[in-house]
């Protein structure tokens, strides 16, 4: 599972921007000059950034949903439904009353400089602990800042 998450995630890469690597290994601090701008510069920092271990299949999960392969609906059975934000806060405010999870947030965050990875970082462990509407909260955070 591990192998086919990375797969997917460098196919989409490159297709988003073999033209974009040059730019960015000419000037890293290129800020968002466009949502796949936006997204390779994210990806990017996040695969290159290895300061911080979240599990694969939550990383992965997280990325392709950034980057809106995914649907909010479940299994693909329902269409999808908007994010009910305060059923989402509530959620992010529960996972963050527990301890551990408090902890490991307070670590990534500590350890990842890039504002963005952080996000991106902390939607992982949210949906590694199962505070699914927490994560989603975080990705639509990350996306309204991209887009």
């Amino acid at each position: 599972m591990k192998a086919a998450a990375w797969l997917s995630l460098g196919l989409f890469l490159t297709g988003v921007g073999a033209a974009h690597a040059a730019e960015l290994e000419c000037d890293p601090s290129i800020k968002e000059t466009g949502v796949p701008d936006a997204l390779w510069i994210v990806f990017k920092s996040v695969i290159n950034d290895h300061s911080y271990s979240v599990p694969c299949e939550s990383l992965a999960l997280v990325l392709r949903k950034l980057a809106g392969h995914s649907k909010t609906g479940g299994r693909r059975l329902e269409e999808d439904k908007p994010l009910n934000t305060q059923q989402a806060q509530g959620n992010l405010r529960e996972a963050l009353s527990n301890p551990e999870i408090r902890a490991r947030i307070e670590k990534m965050q500590s350890e990842v400089k890039d504002e963005n990875a952080r996000l991106v970082y902390e939607a992982a462990i949210l949906d590694e602990e199962g505070y699914y509407d927490a994560r989603e909260l975080k990705i639509q955070q990350l996306q309204q800042k991209l887009y």
